[in-house]
């Protein structure tokens, strides 16, 4: 057999696969329009009943005060954070007030303005989710019906994830050491400059020119106190401000209040009520087996 007559075969072949797979295509949708008609009530019942829902929660909302603060951390894992405003949120669903307040050191009428409270990644994903050993911040956001809580929720939220009874360990070795080893540079620092004293008497007793000064190894000495003082500076600030967690920006809640977007409630639940219909629709596509 020639090489032009194998070419045909082989064109003939996809022509046919081709037609076979139009065929297909086009019976499929034959099948789930006729479907579609059919049960047309049917399948716009979860979708209506969507769009319902999203209306009565619009409606049946209360007005509140969208709020949220970043915050960057120094120990533990970012998903501990995480899971410990999981708890406070998990404990305002149950309305345990009296629980949240104590730690948050508010009120329980203040607490009950809290509508809502989450933690999530730099990414807006759950933060109690999050695997990853990055230290890049996170954000607390939250919900309130009052305005006025929203510095005291701040502040409350932050000394909340800092007294963590491991954090409290950990800030208390981390500090112990930072000032052991500060000590350890200001004698370093204090030797050094003894040791540069001696040597400035040496050169004005002996007369030493410039040049042959830079060849001893004294530059040595001056260049390791600049940086061991330069660490000194360090540590002193660190000292004086390290903190397990750290507040980048605060709640800042805006004058008035909102409502959920009715926009957004319509677009969730009607496409949870759309996929419910396209379940239905595969499931009554589905063929039954024959009666006898």
């Amino acid at each position: 057999m020639t090489k032009p007559e194998n070419d045909n075969i082989e064109l003939r072949n996809f022509l046919e696969y081709l037609g076979g797979f139009k065929s297909f295509i086009t019976h499929s949708l034959r099948f789930f329009f006729r479907l579609i008609r059919k049960n047309l009530v049917i399948l716009l019942l979860p979708p209506l009943l969507g769009f319902s829902y999203a209306a009565y929660r619009y409606f049946n909302s209360e007005e509140s005060f969208p709020v949220e603060m970043q915050l960057a951390f120094n120990e533990l894992h970012k998903r501990t954070y995480g899971e410990m405003i999981l708890h406070l949120h998990d404990h305002l669903e149950n309305e345990d007030y009296a629980l949240v307040a104590d730690a948050l050191g508010m009120t329980e009428p203040e607490v009950r303005e809290i509508r809502h409270l989450e933690a999530l990644n730099i990414a807006r994903s759950p933060l109690h989710e999050d695997m990853n050993s990055d230290k890049h911040p996170f954000y607390v956001v939250a919900e309130i019906s009052d305005r006025s809580i929203s510095q005291k929720l701040q502040n409350g939220i932050i000394e909340y994830l800092r007294n963590n009874p491991l954090n409290s360990e950990r800030r208390r070795i981390n500090l112990a050491n930072m000032k052991d080893r500060y000590e350890f540079l200001r004698q370093q620092l204090a030797w050094m400059d003894s040791i540069k004293a001696a040597y400035n008497d040496q050169l004005k007793s002996s007369g030493f020119k410039e040049k042959e000064a830079e060849e001893l190894a004294i530059d040595r000495l001056f260049s390791l106190s600049d940086s061991f003082y330069q660490e000194m500076l360090n540590l002193r600030s660190g000292i004086e401000s390290y903190k397990a967690v750290e507040l980048i920006f605060g709640f800042m809640p805006a004058e008035k209040a909102v409502r959920p977007s009715i926009g957004g409630l319509l677009y969730k639940y009607g496409l949870l009520g759309l996929a419910v219909s396209l379940v239905m629709l595969l499931w009554m596509a589905i063929p039954t087996g024959k009666k006898e």
